[in-house]
């Protein structure tokens, strides 16, 4: 565990926040039995107060950043929530692709991407990030295994964009 203050992008501070930097997913349900509020995070490329938990464990997914796979016909990628846009947009050009969706900075997570539901610059024409989300797995505080979500489940919806509530 790290710190004693968080701070968002815009400079917001949380007062008694932990932050710990799991290198497995399974280190986040360790953090479940200590008995403090948690709130998974990204980058904290946010402007509100989203990504500070006052009071309890933020839990960095940055190292959770792998390439899980990829269908290079099609465009499909697979990768963990930690990885950043710059590094999927990276990986992607040299396989000839890039992300629908792209905000401003290339240092927004994957899994912050799609708990926010971002918009890029072409937001018109290919809609917001979550529009392009096929699949993903949810780990609920609530439950010992993950929740693999598509399009068609109920928790889909308020799960993009609905900042992992």
């Amino acid at each position: 565990m790290i710190g004693k203050i968080a701070t968002s992008w815009a400079g917001l501070r949380a007062e008694g926040s932990a932050t710990v930097y799991p290198e497995r997913v399974a280190a986040f349900f360790d953090q479940r039995t200590a008995g403090r509020p948690i709130l998974p995070v990204g980058n904290r490329r946010s402007y509100s107060d989203v990504s500070l938990c006052s009071h309890g464990t933020s839990i960095s997914l940055g190292r959770l950043d792998r390439r899980v796979g990829a269908d290079w016909t099609t465009g499909v990628v697979r990768v963990e929530a930690g990885m950043t846009l710059q590094d999927l947009s990276t990986w992607s050009l040299t396989n000839g692709w890039f992300p629908a969706v792209v905000p401003g900075t290339g240092l927004v997570t994957v899994g912050g991407a799609c708990a926010g539901d971002i918009h890029g610059k072409n937001h018109v024409l290919q809609g917001t990030f979550g529009s392009h989300v096929r699949s993903l797995v949810l780990h609920r505080t609530d439950k010992d295994r993950p929740v693999m979500l598509t399009p068609d489940d109920q928790l889909f919806g308020p799960t993009i964009g609905g900042l992992g509530l």
